[in-house]
């Protein structure tokens, strides 16, 4: 009888033995993701807020163990974003410099303990936040593939990614972004629309909307998606594919497995039986089983000494059973009333189980490849009353022939060596088991047992075998005694090289990893089981460290399945951030072949080992001469320099990722590890600049340029940083120049230091100069870059960048003179060199002068006599290249006057026009717009200065032929 059972629930178990007795197992349903809106966080309209709080409960829905819940936070700043603790990072894009939106996951595993609110922090800002419970995402891999979109202009469309998932039944998660508020989203066609909310009512918030969709069947959904914004500004787009939970495991069929499938009439054997969840029986059922194990053999008496029934406890998928057969001869194993019936890893025909009077008595253990092993063999023979065993070959020599066999995979190069022989033909350890065998004399003690090392050094389930055939010189002619045993060798550690850096972010590169025994041999039969063993890569962030620095996303291929002299190799992994690390890999299954054998590698160094699993204890070398890693296959995290006995636990490690099966490695390290995988550096840099002056640029006129730093897929890397915030910087100086010829331009203010670089990004003031000032408008294009080649180069070229339109400019004042009663008008024009004549600047809608930079000096009667007059500046205008500087008529009123005029383009308070001394003022900060005004100098760096005249007047009836102005 079989049945499979949940604890506490009988029904299901009567059921569930019920669907084993009429034909098997029914295959469960792939579980849908289900979705419930957790709540939403806005800034007040009041102001900015430096936290978001997102509600976890009173949802309307109960939390449950591995329930999924996402988190999405829009805001206007690209400063540190502080997530609570538990909540993995899923995505994260800047645009435009003042938008940023980030999302994150969590796995709930303890509902009775969840918090009921999870708060982020951040520099002050308009934010909003959403949360969102998934129930039936994939907890072990939640995210199968994810993009983003960013755009930092004025739009109002956001563009939804395309994703191909390669799975049924994936949820595409969908954000839509805009720095800009109160605005409302259209819904992309077939999706549902989730979130659509707001931070405030201006045009400092920001907005943002989820959109989800659940996909039929695999990359039923790669086409890129809109969603139209009822107002523009910088937009981001996200778009997530969530795995859903794979089904349940059921129980498949029930398998009986022994080393050999040998006993000795003379003692029990021990059976291990095994709740299997595929044909293979590489996955398990732990739902609970029971049954009853039958032996059914013509002659045969067969005694169970724990009795024939058996019990596996739910949370389990084995039980040990022992089993003496007390007459020679074969019986064949099998479960009662089992469908479909129970398999065996021993027998021909399968579960064929044989009894002798006599044989040897040994156990190979499963253990580490390469390790020797020591090995106890008896040779045992039925004693008095035939149920209990004697030694024999007591203070004896003997000749016996050991063979190997490879079972799993069923060939393969190399042999076990026994005694220091290899068991083949040639006693070669390198070359494969053979038929021969090799027989070695074994000198057995007074008790009849005999101690021999044993070692195999490559991977999988080997059969070893010892035989003795009896002869005249021993007395024993006709005398056959043999026995076997199997046993597992898994790798020590595994190897992990990667592609040599410098690495860009978000770009693909390469990883080899190889299965190496403890010898540090490579294992050639890895991979080559029944059902080939995978591994699984992680990545972790060693440097930078600090407040600022962040984890990012680690992407490609992260299982390796497919290895080939023990070496499998993947070339598509990513990792979007800058800075270093270390790739972790250890077994896709819970251990090899379920031997609990559980080999690691690290890319830090050799020889890594599996040293707990979360809850339980670290012991790792003294010294500090360790790295300890924790996590799993989603996220891991990295403790340079430990030692000692160390807690295998978030609380004492830190959260290192969403999955439930977590456990400890370590990998021995000198000193204080920086990360092996790297450097990685930005894909690309990001320049933008507009013209100073609207639709150009003064030459000679600063502007405003931002420095991005991003990876393959546009994100911001904000661990290009040069703050103290990160340790160590991992920014660069970079560089502006022409992207081209220059031509008669040259730049100024183009280097821009490591430490102008705060998360990614930076700010500069560069102005483009020429040395002649009569130079024709020309266009120049600038590019961003590190000045460095071949793989260590970042750069903006290939890339969106700015061009200038640049044109020589320049201020004229013109003299003017009219009556001693009224007010007095000079003229100014900004003008332009055309490359043929200095013509009104009409589209300068950036020029301003205050009354400040305006000096008057020396002031004179009519007769050219040093005047107490005065006048002052009444009005100073100036728009579309042309304005009037207007003087207030001279007090006293009725006074005659003249004054020289000067107007500081400088920074200074002393202008340079040609006039000689002048009044202090304060700078218009225009030096671009100073030319030739004058021949005190000959550089183009004089203000321009007039002269006004107050009771001066032409007569209407002169006629002129010719008037010149002398300056």
């Amino acid at each position: 009888m079989l049945s499979a059972r949940r604890a506490g629930w009988r029904p299901a178990l009567w059921l569930a033995g019920l669907l084993l007795g009429l034909g098997g197992l029914m295959p469960a349903a792939q579980a849908a993701i289900t979705e419930v809106v957790w709540g939403t966080f806005a800034t007040s309209s009041s102001g900015n807020v430096s936290s978001a709080t997102v509600p976890t409960r009173g949802i309307g829905a109960t939390l449950a163990t591995g329930d999924v819940g996402i988190a999405v936070i829009s805001l206007r700043t690209t400063g540190t974003v502080t997530p609570p603790a538990g909540w993995t990072l899923l995505a994260d894009r800047s645009e435009g410099g003042t938008l940023r939106s980030l999302v994150y996951l969590r796995v709930i595993t303890n509902p009775s303990t969840e918090p009921t609110t999870h708060t982020w922090s951040f520099p002050a800002t308009r934010v909003v936040a959403s949360g969102m419970l998934l129930r039936g995402v994939d907890t072990a891999n939640p995210v199968q593939v994810g993009d983003s979109w960013g755009d930092a202009g004025s739009g109002n469309v956001v563009t939804l990614p395309g994703i191909t998932s390669s799975s049924d039944g994936v949820l595409q998660f969908g954000v839509s972004v805009l720095g800009n508020a109160p605005a409302s989203f259209s819904t992309p066609s077939g999706s549902t629309e989730r979130v659509d909310t707001v931070s405030n009512n201006a045009s400092s918030g920001v907005s943002h909307a989820i959109h989800t969709r659940l996909e039929a069947s695999a990359g039923s959904l790669n086409t890129a998606r809109s969603s139209t914004a009822t107002l523009g500004g910088p937009r981001i787009g996200f778009m997530l594919g969530l795995n859903p939970a794979p089904p349940a495991p059921t129980l498949h069929r029930i398998e009986i497995r022994h080393g050999s499938g040998q006993g000795l009439t003379c003692q029990a054997s021990t059976l291990t039986v095994v709740a299997c969840a595929n044909a293979a029986c590489t996955s398990f059922y732990n739902g609970g089983v029971n049954g009853v194990l039958t032996a059914t053999g013509s002659g045969q008496t067969v005694n169970w000494p724990d009795g024939a029934s058996f019990d596996i406890a739910p949370g389990s998928h084995t039980v040990s059973k022992r089993i003496q057969q007390t007459t020679a001869g074969s019986t064949t194993l099998g479960v009662q009333f089992a469908n479909p019936a129970a398999g065996c890893n021993f027998g021909s025909p399968a579960c064929t189980w044989t009894s002798r009077n006599s044989g040897f008595v040994f156990d190979v253990p499963d253990h580490v490849a390469g390790s020797p092993q020591s090995l106890e063999i008896t040779a045992v023979t039925p004693g008095s009353g035939s149920t209990a065993c004697a030694g024999s070959f007591a203070s004896a020599q003997r000749d016996l022939v050991f063979r190997c066999t490879p079972l799993e995979p069923a060939s393969g190069t190399r042999a076990v060596s026994v005694n220091g022989q290899a068991l083949n033909a040639t006693g070669n350890a390198n070359a494969a088991c053979d038929g021969s065998g090799r027989s070695l004399r074994i000198s057995f003690d007074h008790q009849g047992r005999a101690s021999l090392p044993v070692s195999y050094g490559d991977a999988g389930r080997v059969r070893l075998s010892a035989t003795y055939t009896g002869s005249s010189a021993t007395g024993d002619s006709g005398l056959v005694i043999s026995g076997s045993d199997s046993f597992i060798a898994a790798p020590a550690w595994f190897k992990v090289a990667a592609q040599a850096g410098p690495l860009r972010a978000g770009s693909p590169f390469s990883a080899t990893v190889t299965a190496h025994n403890a010898a540090g041999a490579a294992m050639p039969n890895y991979g080559r089981e029944n059902n080939p063993e995978a591994v699984t890569l992680g990545f972790v962030r060693l440097q930078p460290t600090g407040s600022g620095a962040v984890d990012g996303s680690f992407s490609g291929t992260r299982t390796l399945a497919s290895f080939s002299g023990g070496a499998a190799s993947v070339s598509d992994l990513a990792w979007s951030e800058v800075g270093r690390g270390d790739l972790v890999a250890r077994l896709a299954n819970p251990s090899y072949l379920d031997s609990g054998l559980r080999p690691v590698g690290s890319s830090a160094g050799d020889a890594a080992l599996a040293c707990a699993l979360e809850g339980g204890n670290c012991s790792l070398p003294g010294g500090g001469s360790a790295t300890l890693y924790f996590g799993s296959a989603s996220g891991w995290v990295a403790l340079p320099g430990r030692s000692g006995s160390q807690a295998c636990s978030a609380a004492a490690l830190g959260e290192p990722g969403a999955d439930s099966d977590r456990s400890c490695l370590y990998v021995p390290t000198s000193g204080s590890a920086t990360g092996s995988v790297g450097d990685f550096i930005p894909h690309h840099l990001l320049l933008s600049a507009a013209n100073a002056c609207g639709s150009f640029t003064y030459a000679g006129q600063p502007l405003a340029a931002t420095l991005t730093a991003r990876n393959a897929a546009g994100g911001v890397t904000r661990n290009f940083d040069g703050s103290s915030a990160t340790t160590p910087g991992f920014a660069q100086a970079i560089t502006l120049a022409a992207a081209g010829s220059p031509g008669p331009a040259t730049l100024s203010g183009a280097s821009v230091a490591p430490s102008a670089f705060n998360a990614g990004v930076a700010s500069a003031t560069p102005s483009v100069g020429f040395a002649q000032k009569a130079t024709a408008p020309m266009a120049l294009g600038l590019r961003a870059s590190n000045s460095a080649s071949g793989g260590a180069a970042i750069s903006s070229d290939g890339q969106p960048e700015p061009t200038l339109n640049l044109r020589s400019g320049r201020l004229r004042l013109a003299n003017a003179f009219g009556s001693a009663r009224s007010a007095l008008q000079l003229p100014l024009t900004v003008e332009y060199w055309s490359g043929q004549a200095w013509l009104v600047n009409s589209a300068d809608s950036c020029s301003t002068l205050l009354p400040g930079a305006v000096a008057l000096s020396r002031p004179r009667d009519a007769l050219g006599q040093a005047s107490d007059a005065a006048t002052a500046v009444s009005a100073l205008s100036l728009a579309a290249g042309r304005g009037v500087l207007t003087l207030a008529a001279p007090t006293p009123a009725g006074r005659t006057l003249t004054v020289d005029i000067a107007l500081n383009l400088g920074a200074l308070s002393a202008d340079q026009a040609c006039q000689g001394s002048q009044p202090a003022t304060v700078g218009a900060g225009l030096p671009w717009l100073r030319s030739h005004n004058g021949a005190c100098a000959a550089t183009a760096d004089r203000d321009p200065a007039g002269r006004a005249s107050f009771g001066i007047h032409s007569p209407e009836h002169r006629k002129l032929v010719h008037v010149r102005d002398l300056y």
